[in-house]
């Protein structure tokens, strides 16, 4: 059997390969293709580690700074039913319980890494906790290092650093205990109206034993210096925020900040494979319908700390965070047919 699928595995990464050199492809067509090939390959490298049994049950990281309290494991699978959410903090006390208050009844596990705040986030955390999670699902800790911000900062910090977002990103997810993780941030409310749906789809994928990579959109709502919010109707996205607790669903270092790398992605199936010998199928990268959460931008507050100075600009989503808070500031956000008054009720649990 392992020879079988040892020769499977090594036939189709060859052919694939053959195939590309063959291809008559140039510019982004060639880099389409290649990557497309790149994940097939990738994905029949874990299908056959699977097969075969060699994965180890773990891959463990160290950082170059020798600061072994801040090495970890990420585990090949977790058993553990449920969805843990894993939350990158910093000064984010404006948004922090509103933050907690929409997904406490959502995730069996919240896993909240404050990032050497100097404002009330750690304390109201705390609070929160106190206050309303009786069944002891935040779970919080410190990472505390100053963080190489996005740009050109993040591109000369090894991607082993503890100073680098990659790194850091990796390490909430080896706190993680659930089989589910979710990638959340500190200033995302999760929508009401969509829990039945987030609920149902969990258990589908849960009954089914499958793991993989799944995409949430999410809608961008401003709050101007009067405090009113709009809600933006072209700032829409998505990002690979849901997939199972695995080290073969890791960030990577990209050009400006980390990205999820996972063979899980890119491929164009609902389930890739199955077999008798392996208990799981897997169930490749699907989208909720859109948007399953918002996201809180304040006029009041530095949206763009996190980016090297002058540099926020250099992707699609942050110039048009940009333009927006410029409509803000000129006080034409109330004239703009992209933008329409939402009421703060839609948005907040009630806490």
């Amino acid at each position: 059997m392992n020879s079988s699928a040892d020769r499977a595995s090594t036939k189709i990464i060859r052919r694939l390969n053959q195939l590309l050199k063959l291809l008559p492809l140039s510019g982004k067509s060639k880099y389409f293709v290649k990557n497309l090939f790149k994940k097939i390959i990738d994905y029949s490298e874990l299908k056959f580690l699977l097969l075969t049994r060699k994965a180890p049950l773990e891959i463990c990281f160290e950082n170059i700074e020798g600061l072994t309290d801040f090495n970890f494991c990420i585990p090949l699978r977790s058993d553990k039913k449920g969805i843990s959410a894993f939350i990158r903090a910093k000064n984010e006390e404006d948004k922090i319980h509103k933050c907690l208050m929409s997904i406490i009844d959502v995730f069996d596990e919240i896993v909240l890494v404050d990032n050497n705040s100097n404002d009330n986030t750690i304390h109201l955390a705390y609070r929160f906790k106190e206050k309303y999670d009786s069944d002891n699902k935040l779970k919080i800790f410190s990472y505390p290092f100053e963080m190489a911000r996005f740009g050109s900062e993040y591109k000369e910090v090894p991607e082993n650093s503890i100073r680098n977002f990659t790194y850091f990103s990796n390490y909430a997810i080896s706190l993680c205990t659930h089989r589910f993780v979710c990638k959340w941030d500190a200033d995302m409310l999760f929508k009401q109206s969509k829990l039945s749906e987030f609920r149902d789809f969990y258990q589908k994928v849960d009954n089914a034993n499958s793991d993989g990579v799944w995409n949430l959109y999410g809608q961008t709502v401003y709050r101007d210096s009067f405090d009113n919010f709009w809600l933006s109707q072209k700032e829409v996205y998505y990002e690979p925020r849901f997939f199972s607790l695995s080290y073969f669903n890791i960030y990577k270092k990209g050009k400006y900040f980390e990205i999820l790398e996972s063979p899980y992605l890119n491929l164009d199936f609902d389930v890739l494979w199955r077999n008798r010998d392996v208990a799981r199928p897997f169930v490749m990268r699907k989208s909720f319908s859109r948007p399953m959460f918002y996201e809180l931008k304040f006029f009041s507050s530095d949206e763009f700390s996190h980016w090297t100075p002058s540099e926020s600009s250099h992707t699609p989503r942050k110039r048009k965070e940009l333009e927006t808070f410029q409509l803000i500031a000129t006080g034409n956000i109330q004239s703009s047919a992209l933008h329409s008054p939402i009421p703060e009720s839609l948005l907040f649990v009630d806490s």
